[in-house]
């Protein structure tokens, strides 16, 4: 799905990441790219932005480190698979899926997942589910009522986004409070209202 708010949400979050990866002096680090099809077991699939540490990963087939899946009509369900695909197809080569769920012009939601242990309740139908496989490990909402609320920060770990040790001013990115309400209130303005 590509629409006005949907592309300008996931271009906002990209700037968001690139001016985090340039204080830091590691803009010539990372790749982004946008258009990119990656092929999985059985289907190709294009994110709606993803992040590749290009002197790590340096060849045209690597995957990426970071990929983002917005959606606005899609539902959370078919996003939280989305996620699922590029984590497993990858074989983990992609180590971080950032969801984004607009919810209109009143909530939005973003998931971080990664690929880890996870916990199961035993079913009749699913008697020995797996111990590993995507996992969320944060989640964050942006509300409007009328005051536009964030619960943040979202942090990015250094380590799985660049694939090596942070040096020196080095460090996780986090996406603070303000800037994601700066991020939701220039699309609450403008496409949704």
């Amino acid at each position: 799905m590509v629409g006005v708010t949907h592309g300008a949400f996931t271009s906002h979050f990209e700037d968001i990441i690139n001016k985090k990866v340039e204080n830091m002096g590691l803009s010539s680090e990372i790749l982004l790219l946008r258009d990119s099809r990656f092929e999985g077991r059985e289907c190709g699939k294009e994110p709606d932005a993803s992040f590749e540490p290009k002197l790590i990963r340096p060849n045209k087939n690597d995957w990426p480190t970071l990929t983002v899946e917005c959606g606005v009509s899609q539902s959370l369900k078919k996003l939280r698979r989305d996620t699922g695909w590029w984590l497993d197809n990858s074989n983990q080569e992609v180590k971080i899926v950032i969801l984004i769920k607009v919810y209109g012009s009143r909530k939005i939601r973003i998931e971080e997942w990664q690929w880890g242990p996870i916990t199961h309740r035993v079913t009749r139908n699913t008697p020995n589910p797996p111990d590993v496989g995507p996992k969320m490990t944060q989640w964050l909402n942006i509300k409007r009522n009328p005051q536009i609320l964030a619960t943040g920060p979202l942090t990015i770990d250094f380590r799985k986004f660049f694939l090596r040790d942070p040096e020196n001013a080095e460090a996780d990115i986090a996406i603070g409070e303000e800037a994601l309400q700066v991020l939701a209130r220039h699309i609450w303005s403008g496409t949704l209202e």
